[in-house]
C-alpha cells in the first residue's frame, strides 16, 4: 500500500519503528519531486553488536521495479546515532530499505524522514 505525501515532508519509517531483521518501509508517493533529503535517527538499540544501514529505493509504480538510489547511509550502531543524505533522480515512489545485522538478539528503534524537493 502506498501512502500519499501531502507536501514536501516525507516519513519513510515512522519514529519508534522497531526493526530486528532486514526489510523495507512502505511506498511513499512523491509525484513530481526530483530529489529527497533523508535523515535516519536511531533512538534505541539492543542485542550484541546491533547495526542498521538505510538506503532509499525508488519505483515508477510503488510496487515493482524497486531500484537503489545512490549509496546507503553509514551504518548506525548506537542510540542517538543519525545519518543524513540527499539523493536525486527519484521516480514517483520512494521507500526506505534497511539492512539489520548483529551477533545476537539485535533490535533497533529508528525513524527515517525528510523532505522531497
Amino acid at each position: 500500500m502506498a501512502f500519499a505525501n501531502n507536501g514536501n515532508d516525507v516519513v519513510l519509517l515512522p519514529a519508534g519503528t522497531v526493526v530486528t531483521v532486514t526489510g523495507n518501509g512502505p511506498a511513499v508517493r512523491l509525484d513530481n519531486k526530483a530529489s529527497i533529503r533523508i535523515q535516519s535517527v536511531v533512538t534505541a538499540v539492543a542485542g550484541t553488536s546491533p547495526s542498521v544501514t538505510v538506503k532509499v529505493q525508488t519505483s515508477h509504480d510503488g510496487s515493482t521495479g524497486w531500484a537503489d538510489v545512490g549509496s546507503a547511509l553509514t551504518a548506525q550502531t548506537a542510540a542517538n546515532d543519525s545519518g543524513v543524505k540527499v539523493v536525486g533522480l527519484i521516480d514517483r515512489y520512494v521507500r526506505a530499505a534497511y539492512t539489520v545485522s548483529g551477533s545476537a538478539g539485535q533490535s533497533l528503534t529508528l525513524g527515517v524522514y525528510g523532505e522531497a524537493v
